[in-house]
């Protein structure tokens, strides 16, 4: 049963406080002042997101008022659902303690240091200068409150970018020592809108780059903020156009004048920030735009030991160990994805990881074709910030070449850690084959764009687990066989040689700056009398020919030609050949003596190291009988220098190794200067 309640409050307590609010209870409002009752006690108030009890006032000194009622509300027999009570004599005058403005009234999500100011009336407040003891703005506490001046407090806020959108409560409140709490407050009097109007932040800076002559260079940032956003590049702090709408900035060619610092200043209406400076470095390239890097040889060897260096004239003089060249020498990049050659010019992809799963095993390996798709996706995705990845050609790959590793044929145990590779593993991710999967440890063949020209379905790889380079077959027991892939990019000119024939029995390479015999020995030499041929050839008017080692034996290699096609050696025929017959079907061993490597095996044709005869790197020569053109004995190149001493890979990242113990030193000319009759060089090594 519901009855109508004429609701009479009386008495005042001297020095008591209103207090105003605002609830929904049982789909009723109620609005209540507290400070006293007579008769009368409300439990559970809450103002403002604040509960308090409101208890039985008795003993009020003042005298009894009875106020008009001002509302009348239906009640339940036992229980109060809703009422409005005036409890002051200032209620009774309008005289209600509030907040009745604050400005500003609003704030973004993730404003800081916001001052707001609170404009609050009532006749029942502290005096100026009794410091509220908490200002709030929904859960939102403010800092450095003030209360200097008659009904103005301030404060400051700091709104998190996470922060509710919508209408918040204002409170404020005084806890004196003595007498009662005294609240003021606003509800939904504040507004918390989302973030949009923003100045502009960057999220990723633009990073530095190392290239060669002639390489992309892109520079790109990740910038936030109300649009729309303006990007204008600086170089040296001078601006390198008008503003545009894209973050970034590309270089089709870099040269040595691009070299420099530089920013990007991001703008919109609402400000602007620079970014952090990124350093491009353009390298200098060694003479010629094909820089051989040495291959790491530095042990010497005998027919069929290890020796101490041989001093002029002695038996095997003159080999690899004894002679300087490009020390392998790289930069990872700071995402640790690539790895720029800091002589070749070429970039390359660090890890054979090609399916992303944190190691390398035998699921990264890639057929002759994936290996296409592989780039294409690589650059679709332009990963390390470059868009131009490609497979690499066999010279390429093969520029990676190591000799300072240990060949691991017949070892039969599966435990890799004692192994050393013919990579330089502290720069580039490397695995051996994963036994797991049945492979052996030497299955780690890395493909590349060359395949066999003569008809056989080959393709050239380079076996960094044993140190072959070889023509592998595309199928493996009637299935498609998988290599391991590690792209590159930039200097296109890799590998592609620029031959002059001088006309003085010399061809010079403009791309190498290596000077070679154009004919050969005509006679069949084995390594000891290789060496000593080319020690003590005297020709063109020079007398510092040398045999060369077995990158740059491979460095004229012509993989378009072969004794099938067109009927040569694989050889530019800008050389003169001595034909050869083949007449017998014995395995030619074409690997550099080296450590942990077998010793030569038969009589080897030209180089002593490698064999460009049929192109194809330590496989079996062609049928018994057959005649082909190709360098029958040792044809000697000319290229200066004396190796220093080093152990194996210092530790790091960034390399420039230097060699470990070989003989003194001597001077000789290189084919370039020679040919222009300058001054002896200087063996240069370029760091990172």
């Amino acid at each position: 049963m519901e009855q109508e309640l004429m609701i009479k409050v009386a008495g005042f307590s001297g020095g008591g406080w209103a207090e105003s609010g605002r609830e929904e209870r049982g789909g009723k409002e109620f609005q209540g002042f507290g400070g006293f009752t007579e008769s009368l006690q409300i439990s559970a108030f809450r103002k403002s997101g604040l509960n308090r009890e409101m208890a039985e006032n008795r003993g009020s000194r003042a005298p009894r008022v009875t106020f008009k009622p001002i509302m009348i509300m239906r009640l339940p027999s036992t229980k109060l659902t809703g009422l409005i009570l005036c409890l002051s004599a200032a209620c009774a005058m309008g005289q209600t303690a509030s907040i009745t403005s604050i400005s500003p009234d609003s704030a973004v999500q993730g404003a800081t240091d916001q001052l707001v100011t609170f404009t609050v009336t009532g006749a029942i407040l502290p005096p100026v200068g009794a410091t509220p003891n908490s200002v709030t703005i929904g859960d939102i506490s403010g800092s450095s409150v003030s209360y200097a001046s008659a009904n103005t407090i301030t404060a400051i806020f700091d709104f998190p970018a996470d922060e509710a959108v919508g209408a918040k409560d204002a409170v404020v409140v005084w806890y004196p020592t003595d007498g009662d709490t005294i609240t003021v407050g606003s509800t939904g009097g504040f507004t918390v809108t989302a973030a949009g109007d923003t100045a502009p932040g960057i999220s990723s800076q633009p990073a530095s780059q190392t290239v060669a002559p002639g390489d992309t260079v892109s520079f790109s940032i990740t910038a936030s903020g109300t649009e729309p956003m303006s990007y204008e590049w600086f170089k040296d702090d001078v601006s390198l156009g008008d503003a545009t709408t894209e973050p970034s900035h590309t270089i089709d060619a870099a040269e040595a004048a691009d070299a420099g610092t530089y920013v990007c200043v991001v703008t919109n209406d609402f400000g602007s920030v620079t970014s952090d400076g990124a350093v491009l470095t353009v390298r200098e390239l060694e003479p010629g735009l094909f820089v051989m890097v040495d291959t790491g040889q530095a042990t010497c060897y005998s027919d069929t030991e290890e020796i101490t260096a041989p001093g002029p004239g002695d038996s095997f003089a003159g080999q690899d160990a004894q002679y300087a060249g490009a020390e392998a020498s790289y930069t990872v990049s700071d995402d640790g994805l690539t790895v720029y050659d800091n002589h070749t010019g070429l970039t390359w992809i660090r890890s054979t990881d090609t399916d992303g799963d944190g190691d390398i095993d035998a699921d990264d390996k890639l057929t002759y074709d994936e290996q296409f798709s592989y780039a294409d996706a690589r650059n679709a995705e332009s990963f390390g910030g470059y868009s131009d990845w490609r497979v690499p050609s066999i010279k390429e790959v093969y520029s990676l070449m190591d000799f300072r590793g240990m060949d691991p044929s017949g070892y039969e145990g599966t435990d890799t850690s004692g192994l050393v590779p013919f990579i330089d593993d502290d720069v580039f991710e490397f695995a051996y084959g994963d036994t797991d999967a049945g492979e052996r440890i030497i299955d780690s063949q890395y493909g590349s764009t060359n395949l066999y020209v003569d008809g056989e379905d080959l393709l050239f790889g380079v076996n960094f687990a044993d140190g072959r380079i070889k023509g592998y077959g595309l199928t493996l027991f009637g299935v498609d066989k998988t290599f391991f892939v590690m792209l590159c990019r930039g200097n296109e000119s890799y590998g592609v040689n620029d031959f002059e024939e001088t006309g003085e029995g010399t061809v010079l390479d403009h791309s190498t700056g290596l000077m070679w015999q154009q004919g050969d020995s005509v006679d069949g030499l084995d390594w000891e009398e290789a060496l000593a041929y080319a020690e003590n050839l005297e020709l063109g008017g020079y007398s510092d020919w040398r045999l060369p080692n077995a990158k740059e034996l491979q460095a004229i290699v012509d993989y378009t030609r072969s004794p099938g096609t067109p009927d040569s050696g694989a050889i530019d025929a800008v050389f003169t050949c001595t034909p050869i017959t083949n007449d017998r079907p014995v395995r030619v061993t074409t690997r550099c003596i080296g450590p942990g490597r077998p010793t030569r095996t038969g009589r080897m044709p030209s180089g002593a190291c490698t064999s460009p005869s049929d192109g194809r790197w330590d496989t079996p020569p062609r049928t018994a009988g057959r005649t082909f053109t190709g360098p029958a004995a040792s044809a000697a190149i000319r290229r200066a220098g004396v190796r220093a001493t080093t152990p194996k890979r210092p530790a790091g990242i960034t390399t420039a190794m230097p060699r470990r113990a070989t003989t003194s030193a001597s001077t000789t000319t290189c084919a370039a200067c020679a040919a222009a009759r300058k001054s002896p060089r200087t063996t240069r090594t370029a760091t990172a």
